[in-house]
């Protein structure tokens, strides 16, 4: 018989918000207790899915597997309400803003100023700020080499800057 506690973790993942309309949030973080948020809390590493590199082109990352770590490798990152998580995005706003949806691609530190993170490999993890190379934590760092890291890209592209060496 599947464990009582396990339905309570899916529950409240699949059904834990609700718009005003009544539309039911999936993959919906528990903490998020905003009714403007709809959908998800979390959002796709889109250049690993897709398989972009840090300048936007195509690559072959995500299409063939060939990851250099995937365990440090992000698929899934805690963000303000978006289907994507993206590296360069930045949220001053601190919450799910309707007028920037760019800004809800942020990674969003809500839990004690972590972040949850789902990487390739298949587990999870909990990040703070300094764990995790995106504009928002490395805001004076060129955009290409917080991007050119194994967390964001899957592998370091060499002819490129990098931050990777500062990433645990």
């Amino acid at each position: 018989e599947k464990a009582k506690w396990l339905d309570d973790v899916v529950n409240a993942y699949l059904s834990s918000g609700r718009a005003s309309d009544g539309r039911v949030a999936v993959l919906h973080c528990p903490a998020e207790h905003s009714t403007e948020v709809i959908g998800t809390n979390y959002g796709l590493n889109y250049i690993v899915v897709n398989g972009y590199d840090a300048d936007g082109l195509k690559a072959p990352v995500g299409k063939n597997g060939n990851f250099r770590d995937p365990a440090r490798t992000s698929i899934l990152v805690d963000n303000f309400g978006h289907s994507c998580y993206f590296y360069n995005a930045v949220n001053t706003k601190g919450a799910y803003n309707p007028s920037d949806q760019m800004s809800n691609r942020a990674a969003s530190f809500r839990h004690s100023s972590r972040t949850t993170v789902g990487f390739v490999d298949g587990h999870a993890g909990m990040r703070g700020a300094q764990e995790l190379p995106c504009r928002g934590s490395f805001g004076a760092t060129a955009p290409a080499a917080v991007g050119n890291t194994v967390f964001n890209l899957g592998r370091v592209m060499p002819d490129l800057d990098t931050i990777d060496s500062l990433i645990p």
